[in-house]
């Protein structure tokens, strides 16, 4: 049996972004998933085998990611897809982007330092054009089949803005019976 992991990022906030204009221009070629007008924070899938095989930017310009495994074991995916600042114009300040989900079955990882992209203490602290590369673990021990749906959710924190920007990502997990 195979399990699929699928990853939607939805836009459900509105940023706010006072005197800052963001430079416009993505750290790697091709599409990416900005975590809110302006904000300078995006998602992206990885210039890596894994990346081109497993995420992709939808037409909504949204990150889209389809992983498979199988039943009863434990996967893990590499170098599936980056986060990004490209930074602001006049101001070195980093921005802050914390990783929020509460799954059993999946972890986001960092790839630089192998650890979980969520919990606490957890925040990435991106300086201006700094990515950092992120995989996943799916454990899908003691499962035999079925679909769960996990939220993911992306706190923004960005120079000079007044109210902090949510994202939320959908996370589905299938596995044929």
């Amino acid at each position: 049996m195979r399990r699929r992991l699928l990853l939607l990022a939805v836009l459900v906030g509105l940023l706010a972004v006072v005197g800052v204009v963001g430079t416009g221009a993505f750290l790697n070629p091709g599409p990416a998933d900005e975590l809110g007008d302006d904000s300078g924070v995006y998602l992206q899938p990885a210039d890596t085998v894994n990346g081109d095989q497993y995420a992709q930017i939808t037409n909504e310009d949204e990150l889209f990611v389809e992983l498979e495994t199988v039943a009863g074991t434990q996967t893990s995916v590499d170098d599936v897809f980056l986060v990004g600042f490209e930074g602001f114009e006049d101001t070195d300040d980093p921005a802050e982007v914390q990783v929020e989900y509460d799954s059993e079955h999946m972890t986001i990882h960092r790839m630089d330092t192998g650890e979980p992209l969520a919990g606490e203490n957890s925040s990435l602290v991106l300086d201006p054009e700094e990515t950092v590369l992120a995989g996943f673990t799916v454990d899908s021990e003691g499962h035999s089949g079925g679909t769960f749906i996990e939220n993911v959710t992306y706190v923004t924190n960005v120079p000079a803005e007044t109210v902090p920007f949510f994202d939320v990502t959908i996370v589905e997990v299938t596995s044929p019976v």
